[in-house]
C-alpha cells in the first residue's frame, strides 16, 4: 500500500521532471551536433540522467518503507473516527483529534485517501479500511463538506 500511494502522491512531479529532463537533452544534443567529441559526452550524460531517474523513484520509497517500519508508532495499527467537530486518531500509543480547519486540502486516489496538514505532514487513509462502499461514499461526503473539493 504504501509504495502505490508513493507513487500516487508524486506522478505529477515525476512527470514534470521527465519533461525538463527531456527538453534539457533535446537541447544539449541540438547544440553539440557539430563537435563529435562533445555530442558523445552529452549524449552519455543525457543516457545516464534517464537512467537515474527511474532508479531515484524506485529507491526513495523503499527507503521510506524501511524508516516508516522501523518506526514503532508509525507501522502499528490505528482506529479512525470522524464526527462535525475533528477526525480522531487512536493507537496504542495515545490519540489525537484533528480539527478539520486543520486540513488543506484532500485527495482521493484508487487505494487510498490523502489529508494534506501541511506542505509536508499528511494523513493517508486506505479505503480497505473501510467496512462497506457506503461508508467510503461518507467519508468523501464528509471530506468535501469540511475540507473542499479535492485536488
Amino acid at each position: 500500500m504504501l509504495f502505490r500511494g508513493h507513487w500516487a502522491i508524486y506522478a505529477r512531479r515525476t512527470l514534470y521532471v521527465a519533461l525538463a529532463l527531456f527538453v534539457l537533452s533535446i537541447v544539449a544534443l541540438a547544440a553539440t551536433l557539430n563537435s563529435p567529441d562533445e555530442f558523445s559526452i552529452v549524449l552519455g550524460a543525457c543516457i545516464a540522467l534517464w537512467l537515474l531517474l527511474p532508479l531515484a523513484h524506485v529507491l526513495r520509497p523503499w527507503f521510506c518503507f524501511k524508516a516508516w517500519m522501523k518506526e514503532p508508532n508509525m507501522a502499528g495499527e490505528g482506529e479512525i473516527t470522524v464526527d462535525d467537530e475533528c477526525l480522531r486518531g487512536k493507537t496504542g500509543q495515545g490519540q489525537c483529534c484533528y480539527e478539520w480547519s486543520m486540513f488543506s486540502l484532500f485527495r482521493e486516489r484508487r487505494d487510498l485517501f490523502v489529508l494534506r496538514l501541511g506542505k509536508k505532514q499528511m494523513i493517508v487513509i486506505p479505503k480497505s479500511a473501510f467496512a462497506s462502499q457506503d461508508d467510503e461514499a461518507r467519508f468523501r461526503g464528509i471530506l468535501a463538506s469540511k475540507i473542499g473539493v479535492s485536488s
